[in-house]
This record gives C-alpha cells, sequence and structure tokens, in this order.
C-alpha cells in the first residue's frame, strides 16, 4: 500500500495450517510457500485508462505478462499513455496481490464498518444508560432518552474534569520536597472542600444575587415608573423568583451588546471565573475576578 515489499507477506501455508503458520513452520510439518500474483496497476490517480477495459494487467514478478491477453491489454494501455503524452513508467507500478484479495477488502470494510458502529453505539449508549440510572434516584416514571443522554454525558464529563484536578492537585504536591508533602487523602480533603467552598461562594453571588439586583434595579428604578404613568393604583407585587429568571435575561442580553465588549473589564472577568472553575485550588487563589 505504501510502497514498500514485505517478503513475509508473500508466503504462506497450504491447506489448513494457513490459519497458523507460526505453529505450523515450528513443527516442521509444513513448508511455506509463494503465493498470490503479480499486477502492474495505476500508480497515481492522473491516469490515461483505456475505456472499456480493466486497469490492471496480470504480470509476473519482472513486470512481464502472463499470457496473450494480458500482454495485449498491456500494449494498448501503452498506447493510451503514449496518445495522451503520459510516462508509462510513472504511471504505472509493479505490486503483489495476495490471494482472495476481494476477499480480504470486504472483510477490512466490514471490520471497519463493525468496529465504527460499536464505537457510536457505546458513544450513544453510555451516557444514555448512566441518565437513565441517574433518573431513577428521583422518579419511577420513564424518562425520554435525549434527557438521559444530556444528563449522562455531563455525568462523564463532570467525572473526567474531577479526575483532571485530581491528577493536578497530586503532580502539585508531588513538586514539593518529600519532608513537607501532605498525606494526600488529607491534602485531597482540604483542598477540595476550599475549592467547593469559593465555587459556592460564586456560583451563589453570580448566579442568583447579582441577576436578581439588576432585575429589581430594572423593576423599581424603570418599569414600575412607567406603570405608574399609566397607572397610578398599580400595586408593587415583588416575586423573588421571577425576578431571578428575568435577571437572568438581562444579564445575558447585556452581555451581547455590541457596546459592551470595549471595556472588555467584565468579559475579562468572566473568562477569569471560568479558568478559576476548571484550576485545582492552590492555583486559583492567585486569580482576581
Amino acid at each position: 500500500m505504501f510502497g514498500g515489499r514485505h517478503m513475509a507477506e508473500e508466503v504462506g501455508l497450504k491447506g489448513f495450517f494457513r490459519f497458523w503458520p507460526k505453529n505450523a513452520t515450528e513443527s516442521g510439518t509444513h513448508k511455506p510457500q509463494r503465493e498470490g500474483t503479480w499486477r502492474r496497476v495505476p500508480a497515481n490517480d492522473n491516469v490515461a485508462i483505456v475505456r472499456g477495459m480493466r486497469a490492471t494487467v496480470e504480470v509476473t514478478e519482472d513486470g512481464q505478462p502472463i499470457n496473450d491477453v494480458e500482454a495485449r491489454l498491456l500494449k494498448l494501455q501503452n498506447a493510451e499513455a503514449e496518445r495522451n503524452k503520459r510516462n508509462v513508467d510513472e504511471d504505472y507500478t509493479v505490486v503483489y496481490i495476495p490471494p482472495y484479495f476481494k476477499y480480504r477488502i470486504f472483510t477490512f470494510i466490514v471490520a471497519v464498518w463493525s468496529v465504527c458502529c460499536v464505537a457510536i453505539a457505546g458513544m450513544l449508549a453510555g451516557p444514555v444508560l448512566l441518565g437513565r440510572r441517574f433518573f431513577l434516584l428521583f422518579t419511577t416514571r420513564e424518562v425520554h432518552d435525549g434527557y438521559s443522554f444530556v444528563i449522562g454525558f455531563h455525568l462523564l464529563w463532570g467525572c473526567w474534569l474531577v479526575a483532571q484536578a485530581v491528577e493536578r492537585l497530586d503532580r502539585h504536591r508531588q513538586r514539593r520536597e518529600s519532608g513537607s508533602r501532605a498525606w494526600w487523602p488529607l491534602f485531597l480533603a482540604k483542598r477540595s472542600s476550599l475549592w467547593f467552598a469559593q465555587a459556592s461562594y460564586m456560583a451563589f453571588f453570580l448566579v442568583i444575587v447579582i441577576p436578581t439586583l439588576i432585575a429589581l434595579v430594572m423593576e423599581m428604578y424603570v418599569l414600575l415608573p412607567i406603570r405608574f404613568i399609566y397607572d397610578p393604583k398599580t400595586v408593587v407585587k415583588v416575586n423573588l423568583v421571577e425576578m431571578w429568571v428575568l435577571g437572568l435575561f438581562y444579564t445575558k442580553i447585556i452581555l451581547r451588546l455590541p457596546g459592551f465588549e470595549a471595556p472588555h473589564r467584565m468579559n475579562e472577568g468572566i473568562q477569569r471565573v471560568r479558568m478559576w472553575l476548571f484550576l485545582p485550588p492552590s492555583r486559583s487563589l492567585t486569580v482576581g475576578v
């Protein structure tokens, strides 16, 4: 396939022992014999081929046709190449063809197709099964496999992130001198607790408190004055859940405004928060928002 010739691939064993060449050769019961054929085939895709005729010629090892039919086909191919001002030596090459070549190619395609199908099925079935087990912890009702796949994929992704964080923590601990290294379970527990406390604090204020405050400001200073202008008898009612949801929408809109990206201050802060969430606690303490 890649231009190299391997003599061990051109011999085989006759009969039943061809499937166990190593054992048969060592026992001395059968001797390897030459198998397969040689063919002159196109060396590249840009070849002048005779229409209505096959592009390969069965030849000997030195490139000579084995019979008159093959010799006639070879002459036609050479004449077609000369008519198109092509170089025959560059357009064609002699290659070894093993026995049962068509069946080998068919088996190879089936094997590749089977491996791809199994891999795709595994990538889909793994998250789905994990998502189903997750939903069984909360409900006995059947949940759509789309939700199971999404939950299972994020659970696997979370496990991978946790494994990466633990590995980075261990590398950070190994850099210290042997006498100052902390006990690994205690070190992991302390760092994990610190990271969880910081992540909970950041998530609480960035996801709940700040969006709710933004929505309250919009409600009190923009929307309510407009309502009082049209209806002075408007009763003010504040629902924190609704304010939180509206705050998320307002935050999303603000982050997407064209002129908002000019200072780059909050965008840089958001990127630092994202980096901080995926770094080990020992490094995340030095990152400011």
